[in-house]
């Protein structure tokens, strides 16, 4: 995510120059300080994550955003915190840019080059034609599913989604396959029921199962992280995205 700017500027002028170089002139008008802006959140932490109704905020903005682009045929193909737009210091306003890997559904794509935390596990496995796999609207959803885990937690739930590669990766597996607590890897502790739905939705690693990125709304208003200490308000981030 491009860094954004978390200070308040230069401090205001306070009187004007000294009194030895003061105009003899009409005394201009008095200019008033602005008034005073809500403070900016403080930047993300590693290992901390954004808070709370700026992951909602952002999660909505951004599937809002791949919506439009499937609903044109397209699939965007390149989701990941460099190609996301902050575009103010509260964290209230999120676009996407680079459209540069956006093709039509169904083109067939082949891995180029070694896996990354974004990259769909249907893509690394053989294709299924020698020419590469037919691109879906999946694609994006597993992309959006890992980068609402990054903005929750401060770090990728792994490196690359290969079990045989990744213990992380194949940790999350068991932790799906078995449904029980005492399965759930480490770098999931400390994330609320809702953001467990919501992700293991977005990351079922079969991707006629996976879910739409349509399915982020049904899960604002409820708190996806729960931490000692935490108390945020996110109700206001389904009344935001409603409008």
């Amino acid at each position: 995510m491009p860094p954004v700017s978390w200070g308040t500027g230069p401090p205001l002028s306070a009187g004007g120059p000294p009194p030895a170089a003061r105009s003899t002139g009409p005394a201009p008008p008095r200019r008033w300080p602005p008034p005073p802006q809500p403070a900016a959140p403080a930047p993300p932490s590693p290992q901390v994550g954004l808070p709370q109704p700026a992951v909602h905020r952002c999660a909505a903005q951004l599937a809002s955003a791949l919506e439009h682009i499937h609903a044109r045929g397209l699939v965007y193909r390149d989701l990941k915190p460099e190609n996301v737009l902050v575009c103010d210091p509260n964290c209230r306003r999120f676009k996407l840019t680079d459209f540069g890997h956006t093709r039509p559904r169904g083109t067939l794509l082949r891995l180029a080059g070694p896996p990354i935390p974004y990259t769909a596990p249907e893509l690394c496995a053989p294709p299924p034609l020698p020419e590469g796999l037919p691109i879906q609207p999946a694609l994006d959803a597993w992309a959006l599913g890992v980068l609402v885990f990054c903005l929750l937690t401060g770090y990728f739930p792994w490196d690359q989604p290969l079990a045989e590669a990744d213990p992380f990766y194949e940790d999350f597996l068991i932790w799906q396959a078995s449904g029980q607590p005492q399965d759930r890897p480490q770098p999931w502790f400390g994330l609320a029921p809702a953001a467990d739905a919501l992700l293991w939705g977005l990351l079922d690693p079969h991707p006629r199962r996976r879910s739409a990125v349509s399915t982020i709304r049904e899960h604002l208003g409820r708190p996806w992280r729960q931490r000692e200490g935490e108390a945020e308000e996110v109700g206001e981030v389904e009344e935001e995205a409603g409008q």
